[in-house]
């Protein structure tokens, strides 16, 4: 048996009568009829803990879909979990699953659409049915988005591989590129499932020291806000602002090749950080970039690159940690996505 639990997002959403969208709970039952129709016939139970557009998620919508996965996974003869969610703060719950459920012993899939279902150019049934196919093929375990571009092929991602939104764009993609696997669609193929190059472990919600698990799933706690995190974006002639005192950490997003200008005015930013002792993790840094004279400079200045990572996802860990009065160092270990 799958289990489909709808949380709202376009893909649970209908036009209103002012030519506005919102989510509608008849939606996502249609999602069901629309899976039937495209010859689905996997054992389906459904349950929607809540029911919101995804750009009002807060941490009280993110751990109602703990509780109801916690719930869900605890029932008997369960293949798998489907969430509908909306694409608009995709990468934050598929992150923040990926790391409370990281043991999780059957595949928790994420589905979303860039139209409403009514809309014959949505791709939320296809994302669906590819969701319900891979977990009834059993290609792995853990928490996973099954999206597909259009022109594209259905996706498989990791939870806590999502690359940033683009601008404009509905699409999703892995950071890198480096996707869990695909779907070739082609006629030759037949929807045949093809594994990508990069095999990320399992292990990305837990220490790797004494393998002890990070976050309990039971027992997770998720702040109501991110005070503790601060957040900075690297632009030419930036001026940094004054770290508030509730700050804890912050996360400084690099530009494409890893790299910030460290003049006096970012020298001054970090300086402050290290008086205080909060850790500032440089996002956006590749290990195999090259390495420009700036990179060379970063362990001078105490900054603490976090490699190869997905930036959202490390947004979601640190809320994670500072939620669970976990020790900050715990971002720089090895949970797979880092190096």
């Amino acid at each position: 048996m799958i289990h489909v639990i709808f949380t709202g997002g376009t893909i649970g959403s209908t036009v209103n009568v002012d030519g506005s969208i919102g989510t509608d709970k008849t939606a996502a039952y249609e999602l069901i009829e629309l899976y039937r129709k495209a010859g689905g016939e996997a054992n389906l139970d459904v349950s929607m803990p809540i029911n919101i557009l995804s750009e009002n998620l807060s941490s009280v919508h993110v751990l109602s879909i703990i509780e109801e996965v916690n719930d869900v996974l605890d029932g008997p003869d369960l293949d798998g979990i489907v969430i509908t969610h909306g694409t608009d703060t995709l990468q934050y719950t598929a992150a923040i699953l990926s790391y409370v459920f990281a043991d999780s012993k059957v595949p928790i899939v994420m589905v979303s659409a860039n139209r409403i279902l009514s809309d014959p150019k949505s791709n939320g049934p296809v994302n669906f049915f590819f969701a319900v196919r891979f977990i009834m093929e059993w290609h792995g375990r853990g928490v996973f988005v099954s999206y597909c571009n259009d022109g594209e092929s259905p996706m498989i991602h990791r939870g806590n591989r999502l690359g940033n939104p683009v601008v404009f764009s509905d699409y999703v993609y892995s950071v890198r590129g480096q996707f869990y696997g695909r779907y070739d669609c082609s006629a030759d193929n037949a929807e045949s499932w093809l594994e990508a190059s990069y095999e990320p472990c399992d292990n990305y919600g837990v220490d790797p020291d004494n393998g002890e698990k990070l976050f309990g799933a039971k027992d997770c706690r998720l702040s109501s806000d991110t005070a503790g995190i601060m957040r900075v974006n690297a632009a030419p002639g930036m001026v940094y602002p004054h770290i508030p005192e509730k700050v804890r950490a912050v996360l400084l997003n690099s530009y494409h090749s890893g790299t910030i200008c460290l003049d006096e005015r970012m020298i001054a930013f970090l300086g402050e950080a290290h008086g205080r002792d909060i850790p500032v993790f440089l996002l956006g840094l590749s290990g195999d970039a090259a390495m420009y004279e700036t990179i060379r400079s970063y362990d001078e200045y105490g900054i603490i690159p976090l490699y190869d990572c997905a930036p959202i996802a490390q947004y979601c860990k640190l809320w994670l940690l500072m939620s669970n009065d976990q020790e900050l160092e715990r971002m720089t270990g090895c949970y797979c996505e880092e190096r």
